[in-house]
């Protein structure tokens, strides 16, 4: 699925990506600044979450409570090796069942390939998007 959006669009857009979600795990690509945490916020949102969200970055992973359970953001531009992914203890929240919406997922691609949804994020220009969901 291609959706081209803007900042207004947010919550159809994560709406539509809910609606297609057939695995727990969403890897999102994308470069510095272009929506990826945006994008997550309506995500978490559009699952009941009421919970103010925030960027991961440097707490690497936050927890957010829905009305179906936790559901776990991650942010692993930080980490530099499979090795700080496993002191993180990445294996327990990629298994537990509950949705993981992944910032920067290189490290774990050969890990998730099979189980994840794939969200790409291509700036069109100042203030559109173009989303390529798979």
């Amino acid at each position: 699925m291609q959706i081209s959006y803007s900042l207004s669009d947010l919550e159809s857009v994560a709406q539509s990506i809910k609606n297609e979600l057939r695995h727990p795990i969403v890897a999102l690509h994308g470069g510095l600044g272009m929506g990826k945490t945006t994008l997550v916020k309506s995500l978490i949102a559009s699952l009941g979450s009421t919970d103010v969200i925030s960027s991961p970055t440097f707490g690497l992973v936050h927890q957010y409570n829905t009305p179906n359970g936790p559901v776990f953001h991650m942010d692993l531009y930080r980490l530099e090796d499979a090795a700080e992914l496993q002191n993180l203890g990445i294996d327990e929240y990629l298994y537990s069942g509950r949705p993981c919406f992944i910032e920067w997922p290189e490290l774990l691609l050969d890990q998730i390939e099979r189980i994840s949804h794939h969200i790409r994020i291509f700036q069109i220009d100042e203030h559109h998007r173009k989303l390529e969901f798979s």
